[in-house]
């Protein structure tokens, strides 16, 4: 363990990248092609390389990954396990309340959220707003279909997030409005879904 961790340092210092990064490459090029099955694959690929580093943030971002495109391909109970299993990895890395924890505990909401577990996929939401999780403006629906006003990014609704409110609300539960004021990531088309 120790010697592939010094060939993926050596790699680092003489510019060379290793393989499982560039599986890494591979898969994010796949992905955004939206070529999700070949994606899963190459970050498979990554998960199993020898050389692939051992630190839990590496191998989260990794379980992450996957879980995405699993969940994407409409895996939702393979990509659970893996957002659980990169969720556990970061929170050892760097605790349950960093933004990176956050995210990824937003991803298995989204996935919770269209598998129909709408009670976790809320708390889920929530316990990622408290940790600070803050999509990034280009991910969200503007309201007005115009630009920002003022300069400043200004969160408005989404779908999935007017849906499960609506939900909450007929259904008695609480804060719900707080809910409706929250903007969360969902990647085109997964809210028709």
């Amino acid at each position: 363990m120790r010697g592939a961790g010094l060939l993926w340092f050596a790699g680092i210092v003489f510019g060379q990248q290793a393989l499982w990064e560039k599986h890494v490459q591979e898969g994010d090029r796949l992905a955004q092609a939206g070529r999700y099955q070949e994606a899963r694959e190459a970050y498979q690929f990554a998960l199993r390389d020898p050389d692939t580093p051992t630190q839990p943030g590496v191998q989260a971002a990794r379980w992450n990954d996957l879980a995405l495109m699993n969940r994407y391909l409409g895996d939702l109970v393979e990509g659970r396990e893996q957002y659980r299993r990169a969720l556990a990895l970061i929170e050892q890395a760097r605790g349950a309340t960093s933004p990176d924890y956050a995210a990824i505990l937003h991803n298995l909401a989204v996935l919770d959220y269209q598998d129909g577990r709408l009670e976790q996929a809320a708390r889920q939401f929530h316990g990622a707003g408290l940790a600070g999780y803050s999509p990034h403006p280009e991910q969200l629906h503007r309201g007005d279909g115009g630009p920002f006003r003022g300069g400043h990014h200004r969160p408005s609704r989404t779908p999935v997030q007017d849906d499960l409110a609506g939900r909450f609300h007929r259904g008695g539960r609480g804060h719900a409005h707080r809910r409706r004021r929250r903007s969360i990531v969902v990647p085109s088309g997964l809210a028709t879904r």
